[in-house]
């Protein structure tokens, strides 16, 4: 309800929202047989019209909280956080904006999947045997990987695209 007060929305509209929201419950069927009803404590009612609009202006203000160390991309539920490292200084601004995220999910409530989250970092080959990352706060929270598949395509940490092209061409070859 916050949020929405600081987009300063009529109070009409926040109560509104905020009656949406609260006194919701739920259950769960399955094999035929419902469990017992219980209260909803947090979240949006998905497939809801309201959905996608709360979350935008829940989610709006990470950007803001982040943006003064790192550049950030946000797309649906999905963020990406990089900052471009050339000496310490970087480093540090890098680990002061992943800490601003790290704030953020504490303060707001906000758990990540830890499975679908990562730490990947995209260097030069020269600099591959030496060990230029920094070491991440979020470390003992994610894991650290040295190839990632995003939107569909594979990338690795120098940004050699192998891995993706063989599946491609083993997928072709399975329609073939």
């Amino acid at each position: 309800m916050s949020k929405l007060k600081a987009y300063k929305l009529h109070n009409t509209i926040i109560e509104w929202i905020k009656n949406f929201l609260n006194n919701r419950k739920q259950r769960v069927k399955v094999n035929g047989k419902f469990s017992c009803w219980a209260k909803v404590l947090s979240g949006i009612p998905q497939g809801s019209i309201l959905g996608p609009l709360l979350f935008v202006i829940f989610i709006n203000d990470l950007v803001d909280a982040c943006k003064e160390n790192i550049k950030m991309y946000l797309s649906a539920d999905d963020a990406k956080m990089y900052c471009h490292i050339k000496n310490v200084a970087d480093k540090d601004k890098l680990l002061r904006g992943i800490e601003n995220f790290v704030d953020w999910t504490s303060k707001w409530q906000v758990s990540l999947n830890r499975n679908k989250c990562k730490i990947f970092s995209v260097h030069h080959k020269r600099y591959s045997n030496i060990g230029v990352a920094p070491n991440y706060v979020m470390n003992n929270i994610l894991e650290e990987v040295k190839e990632i598949k995003d939107l569909g395509v594979f990338y690795d940490t120098l940004l050699v695209f192998d891995k993706h092209i063989c599946e491609k061409i083993n997928k072709t070859y399975m329609m073939l």
